[in-house]
């Protein structure tokens, strides 16, 4: 994999230095990697976020969803969950707007 560096305009030495992590394969950096299973990442961030997969759910901080009983670990994966309600909210959405009538 040829590594291709694109220009970017970085105030912080820090951003910069992990930006460059993107062109760089796994096996020319130092990586994080999780210590219940075979999980490696270049990103210390990545590590933490993954480690919560392993964590009991009554130890961390959970997103309940809104709609159903659904619990999430992740703020992200609460967000992905939430489209299979989709219809759910249009249709809610849709009742509050005729209720207001023309505006």
């Amino acid at each position: 994999m040829t590594a291709v560096f694109v220009p970017i305009s970085r105030k912080h030495k820090e951003e910069l230095k992990s930006h460059t992590l993107v062109h760089k394969d796994v096996s020319e950096v130092a990586t994080y990697d999780c210590s219940f299973c075979t999980y490696k990442t270049k990103w210390k961030s990545n590590l933490s976020k993954h480690v919560l997969i392993h964590k009991d759910a009554s130890k961390v901080m959970t997103y309940q969803c809104a709609l159903c009983p659904y619990k999430a670990k992740r703020k992200g994966d609460l967000r992905i969950h939430s489209l299979i309600h989709e219809d759910v909210y249009e249709v809610v959405i849709g009742v509050e707007d005729s209720t207001r009538g023309p505006q």
